[in-house]
């Protein structure tokens, strides 16, 4: 499944978003400037211009938060729950 976040008006909508493992994330800039998606953690920044767009795909269930680092409050969460699919191959099912 895929979820968009839209970054404009210095937000991210929605702040935050609920999938499940396997499912992926695109993140589209309809601001009129650059925003960045840092992610507190290991994961490589990324800078959108306006009208690009970046997508990535969640394997791992759990909590990830990030923020553009250039605007105050400009924060969001993704929040992955394990799907029976993920359960089936860790044999957590």
């Amino acid at each position: 499944m895929k979820t968009t976040i839209i970054l404009k008006d210095n937000s991210f909508n929605p702040a935050r978003a609920y999938i499940f493992t396997g499912d992926t994330v695109v993140w589209q800039n309809e601001d009129t400037k650059k925003h960045e998606i840092d992610f507190w953690m290991d994961i490589p920044e990324v800078v959108l211009q306006p009208t690009q767009s970046h997508s990535m795909d969640f394997a791992d269930p759990g909590e990830f938060s990030y923020h553009c680092p250039d605007e105050i409050g400009m924060d969001g969460t993704i929040h992955v729950e394990e799907s029976d699919e993920y359960k089936m191959m860790t044999g957590e099912f």
